[in-house]
């Protein structure tokens, strides 16, 4: 019986000796840049051409996120489709450069 006063030992189990499960690292994105949604070096090509011959111009209808919505739209692809592409590019400096060649190529089809 225990009597006013007295406490009832309890026991914690002993802490057991594991570790904690190891955190897998977060997988770097793999993706290629024609791998991401219907993105092709073409349609990126044009879009980036396109978008920036128009505000050169000071062509508002394609100022803003509305224009470059529309261009998106136009060409079958999202705005995330679009910046995974980028983001892919700028990590492989080699494409990026044959590509920014065909935008300056595009560009000056449009000036003509």
């Amino acid at each position: 019986m225990v009597g006013a006063g007295c406490a009832q030992k309890t026991t914690a189990p002993a802490p057991k000796n594991e570790s904690a499960p190891a955190v897998a690292p977060a997988k770097e994105e793999t993706a290629k840049p024609g791998d991401i949604g219907n993105m092709t070096d073409d349609i990126y090509v044009k879009i980036t051409a396109d978008m920036n011959y128009a505000l050169g111009k000071g062509d508002l209808k394609y100022s803003g996120d509305e224009g470059f919505a529309k261009l998106l739209k136009d060409n079958g692809v999202t705005k995330e489709n679009f910046d995974a592409y980028t983001t892919a590019l700028e990590k492989d400096s080699t494409r990026a450069a044959s590509l920014g060649m065909k935008i300056m190529e595009r560009l000056k089809e449009l000036s003509k």
